[in-house]
């Protein structure tokens, strides 16, 4: 399957979403969630359209989404799907409320038992450009 062009629309769109709740950070519903790290609005919409976007590409695949925890797979229980999507739609809640940080990744998994290549998106943070998130290690 040709990621590519799922890659390259997610983003586009990953940039300019998380750049519109980066602009209204302030304004954001935050929580904490059981494990004490935080939830936001952002994360649970970013987590929506990414697992559409999939849907649209690869409607069978397996999605593993740590906000909604959506699509668990029991090894001993379920079949073995041939391709697992593992989603973290905000990687570092924590940094990304925060207005003066410029860390926040998102970043998008596609497996069939051994990592591939993800989109890495940031949004600007204040008046500081958006560096660029870390390579996989794939």
């Amino acid at each position: 399957m040709n990621l590519h062009p799922l890659w390259a629309d997610l983003t586009t769109e990953l940039v300019r979403g998380l750049a519109s709740y980066r602009s209204r950070v302030a304004d954001l519903d935050v929580r904490e969630k059981a494990d004490r790290t935080l939830l936001t609005e952002a994360d649970l919409a970013i987590e929506d359209m990414v697992i559409s976007r999939i849907r649209a590409v690869d409607p069978e695949a397996r999605v593993l989404a740590e906000e909604s925890g959506s699509g668990a797979w029991r090894p001993a229980h379920d079949e073995e799907p041939e391709r697992i999507w593992v989603i973290d739609p905000i990687d570092g809640t924590a940094e990304f409320v925060d207005p003066h940080s410029i860390e926040p990744c998102h970043r998008v998994t596609a497996t069939n038992r051994s990592p591939t290549t993800s989109p890495n998106a940031s949004p600007p943070a204040s008046s500081h450009p958006a560096p660029s998130c870390p390579a996989d290690a794939s």
